[in-house]
């Protein structure tokens, strides 16, 4: 029985360890990947645009693409990811980083969406990709691809009502405190 309570103590510990390893990494987003919305293109909207337009493209029906009717210019492409049974909130308050390093972003307590706006030069065209990022713990760092081949021009985080998933350590914590008290009943049952 001490060998029982002795390993269930271990993998709480071992749980919230990892728990706190995980922090530390941050999440590499990917075109085509988890939690991508779609594209735009030409992806030249100005910023206050960004979240009428995105709002346009979470609203598509997934692998179809319309020109926008709140800017004409812009074409959108729905990916392929269905997210329900989620409904995608509405994006709002778009907070915009043209300096530093624009392709790593903190999530807010209200994130929801990153989009990066590719095309810094404009050989290979612009064009502007969108992530659902409310699934994503607070506190976590965001880091958006540089593989389109014209770099990253900036990017904008946008509001919206997160998914509530509670974050990590949270999760590992009462998973830990499940199997003692698991062993602590077995043991009184034994006795």
């Amino acid at each position: 029985m001490k060998s029982l309570t002795k390993l269930t103590t271990w993998v709480a510990a071992l749980a919230i360890g990892l728990g706190c390893a995980s922090k530390a990494d941050a999440v590499m987003l990917t075109i085509g990947g988890a939690g991508y919305v779609g594209y735009y293109t030409p992806g030249n909207a100005s910023g206050t645009d960004e979240p009428l337009i995105v709002n346009e493209l979470i609203a598509l029906a997934v692998n179809t693409s319309q020109a926008s009717t709140e800017d004409a210019s812009q074409t959108l492409f729905r990916g392929s990811i269905d997210f329900s049974p989620l409904t995608l909130p509405t994006a709002s308050s778009p907070d915009k980083e043209d300096s530093g390093d624009v392709n790593d972003r903190v999530v807010g307590s209200d994130s929801a969406y990153i989009l990066g706006k590719y095309g810094n030069d404009g050989t290979i065209g612009q064009v502007a990709h969108v992530w659902y990022i409310g699934n994503i713990a607070v506190g976590e760092a965001v880091v958006l691809p540089d593989a389109t081949g014209d770099g990253l021009s900036h990017s904008t985080v946008m509001a919206g009502t997160r998914s509530r998933v509670p974050e990590g350590g949270t999760t590992l914590v009462l998973i830990g405190m499940a199997l003692v008290s698991i062993g602590v009943a077995k043991k009184r049952l034994v006795s």
